[in-house]
């Protein structure tokens, strides 16, 4: 028998920002859970200039709808460009094919984004060996 590996995970990212933008959503989403890393291997990075993703995961027990219209506002006021933010889909699996289907709560939370104010629709699909 076949041992499967599957794992789906679903964030609405931002990406590609400042570190004073970064540290403005800190400040204005202290109790939304997140993650922050920093980019690296960039042609900025010869200037000392530092930019940053930002990370919410999705899932069936997050609370994030409460923070849509804030999102929102935060791109809209930080003047964050359409195709730095969005939803970012990711699938590891140990099969050379397969495929997703992206669930409702998803679905719901990023079309309320993207019918206001747009964004991207990424994934990342990564075969591994196990």
């Amino acid at each position: 028998m076949e041992n499967r590996y599957r794992k789906e995970k679903y964030y609405f990212r931002i990406y590609n920002i400042s570190r004073e933008k970064m540290e403005i959503f800190k400040r204005e989403f202290p109790g939304l859970n997140y993650k922050i890393t920093q980019l690296r291997k960039r042609k900025d990075v010869r200037k000392k200039v530092q930019r940053f993703t930002i990370m919410i995961e999705l899932n069936r027990q997050s609370h994030y709808g409460a923070y849509i219209n804030q999102l929102i506002s935060y791109i809209r006021k930080h003047k964050i460009p359409e195709t730095s933010y969005g939803l970012w889909i990711s699938l590891t699996e140990n099969r050379d094919y397969g495929g997703l289907t992206v669930p409702d709560y998803v679905k719901d939370f990023y079309f309320k984004i993207y019918n206001k104010i747009g964004g991207q629709i990424d994934f990342s699909c990564i075969f591994i060996d196990v």
